[in-house]
C-alpha cells in the first residue's frame, strides 16, 4: 500500500491489510441491499437512454438545420411535424 521502490509486494501487501483488518484499522465497506443496487442499475440505464435519447436529437437537428435552414426555421412546429411524420 505504500509506495516505497524495491519494498512493495504484493504478500507483505496482503499480510499488512490483514493485520489492519484484525485489529480494526480499516474502515468497513458500504454494500447497499439488493433493493437500493436495482435502483441505482435502473437510474444508471435511464441516464443512459437520455443521454442517447438527446444525442438523436441533436444529430437530427443538425441535418435538418444544414437541408432546411433556407426554407424552414428548424425549431418550428412544421419542422417537428415533419420529424413526427418520418417516424410514423
Amino acid at each position: 500500500m505504500k509506495a516505497i521502490p524495491g519494498q512493495k509486494t504484493d504478500k507483505k501487501d496482503v499480510h499488512w491489510i490483514a493485520k489492519l483488518t484484525r485489529i480494526g484499522m480499516l474502515p468497513r465497506s458500504f454494500v447497499p441491499n439488493e433493493t437500493i443496487q436495482e435502483l441505482r442499475e435502473l437510474t444508471r440505464q435511464r441516464k443512459h437512454y437520455v443521454e442517447s435519447c438527446n444525442r438523436e436529437t441533436n444529430r437530427i437537428h443538425k441535418i435538418l438545420q444544414s437541408v432546411l435552414a433556407t426554407y424552414l426555421p428548424v425549431d418550428g412546429h412544421y419542422t417537428f411535424s415533419l420529424i413526427e411524420s418520418i417516424f410514423r
